[in-house]
């Protein structure tokens, strides 16, 4: 019952944790990346900007996988209140890991850690990631008991990590037999795509002040977007 109320409620659950993340981002302006390139003694434009572009990779991936595996699944799907299948996915993208969508959401959130002043950056990995992966078992869970064969699936697919033989999927998400809506995986994806803004402004500014307005920014005119195209059909394709 409690997993239930967690699961269901995990939107506003992010959604206040990230409010609460950007009021404490604006009472301590230093990220942790700057103290510790300070505390190393090798704090630089070079050397910010080279974390940056370190972070920015990070942040890419795990775009690129939660909107891979929404274009697959379809953005009613990924954000149903409660977790639901009509079959079991194991082809593409759900061949090389179990949680695509979870891994993005878990390096979107390494990425964005040291960005943020150290006790942000803690609540990040102590509990958003948790939160993350707590998400996942319960997906697990759901998907064992309406399908027979997800226990064999399980055994051979690996849920965050890919074996070397399967890396080659991330980067060609779709096989053969998939089909994709990239669109709806887009439209999925409009609020973790917003964190552009706040790399951007990082960069600019150099301090979580000037991330989060830029992630404010970047909210803006996704959203505009998301309202523009949000007439387009969003369907799950098999």
């Amino acid at each position: 019952m409690i997993a239930n109320i967690f699961y269901q409620g995990r939107v506003p659950i992010l959604l206040l944790l990230f409010a609460g993340l950007w009021k404490i981002n604006t009472l301590y302006p230093h990220p942790v990346i700057a103290l510790l390139l300070d505390r190393a003694g090798s704090l630089t434009v070079m050397t910010l900007h080279l974390s940056y572009s370190i972070l920015m990779s990070l942040y890419l991936a795990g775009l690129w996988l939660r909107v891979s595996g929404a274009s697959i699944l379809g953005s009613d799907i990924v954000w149903r209140s409660l977790p639901k299948a009509a079959t079991l996915e194991s082809g593409g993208l759900y061949g090389a890991i179990r949680h695509p969508i979870h891994a993005g959401s878990i390096l979107i959130l390494i990425s964005l850690a040291p960005m943020n002043s150290p006790v942000s950056a803690v609540i990040i990995l102590f509990l958003a990631i948790p939160f993350i992966l707590f998400l996942a078992h319960y997906e697990d869970q759901f998907l064992s008991g309406q399908f027979p064969e997800f226990d064999r699936y399980k055994t051979t697919v690996p849920g965050f990590i890919p074996s070397r033989h399967n890396l080659c999927r991330l980067l060609h998400p779709f096989d053969e037999k998939q089909k994709s809506n990239i669109s709806s995986g887009i439209r999925s994806e409009f609020l973790n795509i917003s964190f552009l803004g706040g790399f951007s402004g990082f960069i600019l500014g150099g301090n979580t002040q000037s991330f989060w307005k830029g992630f404010a920014a970047g909210i803006a005119l996704t959203g505009v977007c998301y309202l523009y195209y949000r007439k387009t059909p969003s369907t799950r394709n098999q």
